[in-house]
């Protein structure tokens, strides 16, 4: 990217499609990569532009943003994983004792 950029880091990042192309290499499954997507934009959002630039400069971004998303992606204390991992495995884990639980309360009608 040259120095003087028409476009804001962000940007630049958006319009080369940066972290998409990144979250499809490190296949994230289908149902989490729009969320993940998002959640990266945040982070770089609230990231300082000026340092974002430098790293842009460098040609360090690619490598940048994949460290963002391992981090959000398989940590279990990350904001992603709050967000969208951690109710969904709560789900599932409750799921079969919900199950039960329905199909007992069919058990005990004694109509």
């Amino acid at each position: 990217m040259e120095k003087e950029s028409k476009y804001n880091p962000v940007q630049y990042i958006a319009i080369n499609k940066i972290v998409e192309g990144l979250i499809k290499d490190y296949m994230v499954e289908t149902e989490y990569k729009d969320d993940l997507t998002q959640e990266v934009y945040l982070i770089l959002l609230t990231h300082n532009q000026k340092m974002l630039q430098k790293i842009i400069e460098k040609n360090q971004i690619r490598f940048y943003i994949a460290r963002i998303i391992r981090n959000q992606y398989f940590s279990n204390t990350s904001a992603f994983y709050r967000k969208y991992k951690k109710p969904k495995l709560n789900k599932e884990t409750l799921k079969p004792i919900l199950d039960m639980e329905e199909g007992n309360d069919d058990d005990n009608n004694y109509d």
